[in-house]
């Protein structure tokens, strides 16, 4: 993806990209939901080893990464983006 944002924007365009990154939390409905359109994406996305549950604050059934292991995550992708995106500015990364 790097690659091809580097290859493909003009000058003028990477003057003004800004992106976010964001980790966000899973349910087991949405897994549900995201086998039947994007079961290959939710191999990436359901990782039970890597998460633990969660309650929302509406009651529902989350999963997270784990405390601590999505910090080192936000982290590297925080790297990447300064490394091989450098003109890209980090509006925030959590």
């Amino acid at each position: 993806m790097f690659d091809e944002l580097n290859d493909k924007l003009n000058d003028k365009t990477k003057q003004q990209l800004a992106c976010e990154i964001i980790f966000l939390t899973h349910n087991d409905r949405l897994h549900g939901v995201n086998i039947g359109w994007h079961a290959k994406a939710e191999e990436v996305l359901w990782k039970p080893d890597l998460q633990e549950v969660k309650s929302s604050q509406t009651g529902g059934r989350n999963v997270r990464y784990k405390r601590g292991f999505k910090s080192e995550l936000v982290e590297t992708m925080v790297d990447m983006v300064k490394d091989q995106l450098p003109y890209c500015a980090i509006r925030y990364a959590f």
